[in-house]
């Protein structure tokens, strides 16, 4: 990496290099029974170089190919992509626990043991179909740049997906498991999953109307995509967010509180910096309902005229290969605040209502805009404070700042999910329509 940053900056005014690697093995287990084993290694090297205010970027697997690197991203300035920003100068770094060595020496044999004690759990206490996707993955990652920043992270990562699925269907329940190293999978989370099953087996056929909707946490995707393009520096710099010229007003419900909190290193996947090299940080974008931070990356600071959030990100969420892509603005540590309710006082509290347990068309509806429209899959009916069947052909509608706005309760815990932490969310007055 040295070498080529050496030779970039003779022919640029800012060179940085990114490297990454990572090792992934991934057990998939069908119905209580291993389907296939996926074990992958990637590793690669990206440069940006800025001349002349323009951004030029090259990416290869072959680290033996500087020389082609280089020419590769200079010729890439050819496509006029501006660049008024500076590549940050060594900051303040916080020490992370990021990593368990034992992540290294954890075998396929130890994992498979775990999945089938966990399926032997759920066929003690039901007849549903388990799917299970599980593994590991550790990964290192080094930037360096003309200012004399040199960073490096090691992460390691242990996850079990769990599905448990209905009848006949690809839709059920599902929950996450994460930890640094390799954990079992606790038994109330086993206990919830069939819980819920077993009180959604029937099918039922509820009248469509203005119902109060219960977001499980593997769901709140649907309303936090929304809010992640709201609150994105690249929509308030173009003013396509309706939250332009939204600090300082309460936009939301006064319970909701979303963070991201990068330097969590109790969670997996933390980071003192993002992939530019900036120092991350406790970021609050919405507090007590009251909006009060929007989130960017180097060049979107500059262009706003503002100071970097540290959320200039490679990839995406579990993606690979993040060598492969520039970093743009990116919230990967997403989290909403637990509230005051526990599940079963929320579920306790809604005479008639829908809890999401799955979504189909996430992306349906003005993004932008905070609309949303998505399929159940599947969506579970509540009458008089209990779980009584589940629903199919069936969809919700609405805007995220309505939803939000009517929020009844918050549960006072965090669940582990894809996309951050978070609880269940119940709020009121959202169009359900059934296929008659």
């Amino acid at each position: 990496m040295e070498k080529i940053l050496q030779e970039a900056m003779k022919k640029s005014d800012q060179a940085e290099v990114f490297s990454s690697e990572a090792t992934t093995n991934i057990l998939n287990y069908e119905n209580g029974m291993l389907k296939d084993i996926e074990s992958t290694i990637e590793k690669g090297i990206s440069l940006r170089i800025i001349k002349n205010k323009r951004l030029g970027f090259a990416y290869t697997r072959n680290i033996h190919t500087e020389n082609d690197l280089i020419a590769n991203a200079l010729q890439s300035l050819k496509g006029g992509i501006d660049a008024p920003f500076t590549f940050p100068s060594p900051g303040e770094i916080k020490n992370l626990n990021t990593w368990d060595p034992e992540c290294e020496n954890l075998s396929n044999t130890t994992i498979a043991e775990e999945c089938q004690r966990v399926n032997e759990l759920f066929a003690q206490k039901t007849a549903g179909q388990v799917n299970i996707s599980t593994g590991f993955t550790y990964s290192t990652l080094r930037i360096m740049n003309n200012r004399r920043t040199d960073l490096s992270v090691r992460s390691s990562l242990f996850f079990m997906n769990i599905s448990l699925l209905y009848p006949e269907s690809y839709a059920g329940l599902r929950r996450l498991h994460l930890s640094k190293g390799f954990t079992p999978v606790p038994a109330e989370l086993i206990d919830e999953l069939v819980t819920i099953y077993k009180s959604s087996e029937k099918q039922v056929y509820p009248k469509s109307g203005l119902l109060k909707v219960l977001f499980l946490p593997e769901v709140f995707y649907i309303l936090g995509w929304r809010l992640q393009s709201a609150t994105n520096c690249v929509n308030i710099y173009q003013r396509q967010s309706p939250l332009v010229d939204k600090i300082g007003l309460p936009v939301f419900n006064n319970q909701l509180s979303v963070v991201n909190d990068p330097r969590n290193d109790h969670r997996p996947g933390a980071r003192a910096f993002d992939d530019e090299g900036t120092p991350c940080c406790y970021l609050p974008l919405i507090e007590n309902g009251v909006v009060s931070n929007f989130y960017n990356d180097l060049d979107y600071a500059e262009k706003l005229k503002t100071k970097s959030t540290g959320t200039g990100f490679r990839g995406g969420v579990l993606s690979g290969e993040i060598f492969a892509t520039k970093p743009q603005p990116q919230l990967q540590h997403l989290g909403v605040l637990p509230g005051k309710k526990s599940w079963q006082e929320m579920l306790a509290s809604i005479d008639r209502g829908i809890i999401i347990s799955g979504a189909l068309g996430a992306h349906s509806g003005n993004i932008p805009n905070g609309d949303y429209s998505i399929g159940l899959s599947p969506g579970l009916y509540v009458e008089n404070g209990e779980i009584v069947g589940r629903v199919k052909d069936a969809m919700i509608a609405g805007n995220i700042y309505s939803t939000l706005k009517n929020i009844i309760s918050i549960e006072d815990h965090q669940s582990a999910t894809l996309f951050g932490y978070y609880p269940s969310i119940l709020c009121d007055q959202i169009s359900f329509a059934v296929k008659n």
